[in-house]
């Protein structure tokens, strides 16, 4: 499902489809205030986020924008949100209502407009809702991978794939290469592995994980790479400090070097 060609985002969308109207650096701030909406609400489901965000780029994939501008973008994602989260939301309490949607960006959008742009937004993904996400992916690998760290670690893991959203080159990649990078990677993590009691796990050691995901170390190498760019570089990703001050755990990544096979780089 995620290799469907109909359901995936084009990576080059903001420069063939957009023509320049929407760079990174405005994709990256869209998906940080995405965020907010998500943490602001906590009764949404877990994976409203990674699925929010697939809407906004598939539709801006497929739809050129004749302008834009902050509320626009505002409104698409407050949209492309509240139709996430009655996908993920098994309860009426995990989901978010249409004038909740409205009002959570404070730019005095009515619920109406909502309600219009989730016909217009519908209708751009040809009602194919379903593709699974990195959230998704991350889930799975980690129910399969066992106790591997612990709670803090999972925790982790998904908030590497969540950061990871803020990058453009993202889009090129499968979800579940970026979930399963993550996983590999939150093991990692120096504060996690402490907490959890663990030593580290010697680089490139198989641990069982390439059984779980079916990716090598080699495969996973690049996405890992681009990771950890978004965390050594954090003052160029837009939204990177409050996504990661909202974030519940300290951590911090062991140096790439020591992670990331050298005879990879």
């Amino acid at each position: 499902m995620e290799m469907t060609a109909g359901e995936r985002p084009l990576p080059d969308y903001m420069t063939t489809v957009q023509r320049g109207r929407i760079d990174p650096w405005t994709r990256a701030s869209l998906v940080a205030w995405m965020e907010g909406i998500t943490r602001g609400h906590a009764g949404l489901a877990a994976g409203t986020l990674h699925r929010a965000v697939a809407y906004v780029d598939r539709y801006l994939s497929v739809r050129p924008l004749e302008a834009v501008s902050h509320r626009l973008l505002a409104l698409l994602g407050a949209t492309a949100v509240f139709v996430a989260a009655k996908y993920e939301g098994d309860l009426p309490e995990e989901r978010l209502s249409a004038g909740d949607a409205a009002a959570a960006g404070g730019l005095a959008i009515a619920r109406s407009e909502v309600l219009d742009r989730e016909l217009d937004l519908l209708d751009a993904l040809g009602y194919r809702l379903g593709r699974p996400t990195a959230h998704t992916f991350a889930d799975h690998f980690l129910a399969r991978y066992g106790n591997s760290g612990g709670d803090a670690v999972h925790a982790v893991a998904h908030h590497l794939a969540d950061l990871t959203l803020l990058d453009r080159r993202s889009l090129r990649i499968p979800p579940s290469v970026v979930a399963a990078s993550a996983v590999y990677l939150a093991r990692y993590a120096a504060t996690t592995l402490a907490d959890a009691g663990l030593p580290p796990p010697l680089p490139w050691e198989d641990d069982g994980l390439e059984a779980v995901t079916g990716y090598s170390v080699v495969y996973l190498a690049r996405c890992m790479e681009e990771m950890y760019d978004v965390h050594e570089m954090a003052s160029s990703w837009p939204g990177y400090d409050e996504m990661k001050s909202r974030f519940a755990i300290d951590y911090l990544l062991l140096p790439r070097r020591l992670v990331v096979p050298l005879f990879l780089m």
